[in-house]
């Protein structure tokens, strides 16, 4: 699911020809694709903490949730002088608990890691390559953690 999300935020940034977002906070089940402008001039959201994010319905649209027993248990997207160039024109940024990752109108995108555990505590992690868009899963092992 997570990766079918990141091929649908570089699709609609090539589209639209405006820079995406994927936003989900850790701890979550819910994410979301929206226009990385609209989202960055909106306080709630780029404040959010997980509980907010995950109860908030009427701020974005085109979410995505996943099973029950699998959450969001980490992220890093790779800041560079694109993504904060980004962040600045669009006035947002912020040091929330929601996490972006930025999908680029020329299908580009920021580098990033997603981590995803489940009741098990069994973890995978989805590696977003930004030249390309694509995106790999594999299964986290115990000195990876």
């Amino acid at each position: 699911m997570v990766r079918a999300e990141m091929a649908r935020a570089r699709v609609r940034a090539i589209r639209s020809g405006k820079v995406q977002a994927l936003l989900f906070a850790p701890g979550g089940n819910r994410m979301v694709v929206q226009d990385f402008d609209k989202l960055a001039n909106d306080p709630r959201v780029m404040s959010m903490g997980q509980q907010e994010f995950d109860m908030t319905t009427n701020l974005v649209s085109d979410d995505g949730v996943l099973p029950r027993s699998v959450r969001f248990a980490a992220a890093e997207a790779v800041a560079n002088s694109r993504s904060e160039f980004e962040s600045m024109t669009a006035g947002g940024g912020g040091n929330s608990g929601v996490r972006p990752v930025l999908f680029y109108p020329d299908g580009t995108c920021q580098d990033a890691r997603v981590i995803l555990v489940n009741d098990r505590g069994e973890m995978k992690q989805v590696v977003l390559r930004s030249l390309t868009g694509t995106s790999r899963v594999s299964l986290m092992e115990e000195g990876q953690r």
